[in-house]
């Protein structure tokens, strides 16, 4: 998995240097440090990286991401529980019959409300993605 583009075009035009210097000969690969020569190769580079941040479509799907999209599940079926859960409890509260005696009441309703889950494992670090 690569490291990311950053926030400059150094990867794009270091990438670009590394893909000419395979292409030359042992004698002629060392022309590439000159710079110079890496002055002439940074506008590819440049031209790469608009290419990628801009008009390019990053995309995070299932295919790419399939950690990500299934802890986003996750946290939308906590979120519901939890829901459910404060709607049990305000049900509760809102139907306590003070002939009773409130907190019995109370306390009863909340003990029969499901419980929710513990909320989901913490967010996956980072996302692979995809450039279309």
């Amino acid at each position: 998995m690569g490291t990311g583009l950053g926030q400059n075009a150094d990867i794009c035009v270091d990438t670009f240097v590394e893909a000419m210097r395979r292409t030359l000969s042992d004698e002629d690969r060392p022309k590439l440090d000159r710079p110079e020569v890496r002055a002439g190769l940074e506008p590819l580079g440049a031209a790469v990286f608009d290419i990628a941040v801009g008009p390019a479509q990053t995309r995070a799907d299932d295919a790419t991401d399939r950690e990500f999209w299934t802890w986003v599940g996750e946290v939308a079926r906590w979120m519901e529980a939890m829901e459910a859960w404060r709607q049990d409890l305000v049900e509760a509260f809102a139907e306590t019959s003070p002939s009773r005696g409130a907190l019995h009441d109370l306390a009863d309703r909340v003990r029969e409300a499901e419980p929710p889950p513990p909320p989901p494992r913490r967010a996956p670090r980072s996302l692979t993605g995809l450039i279309r």
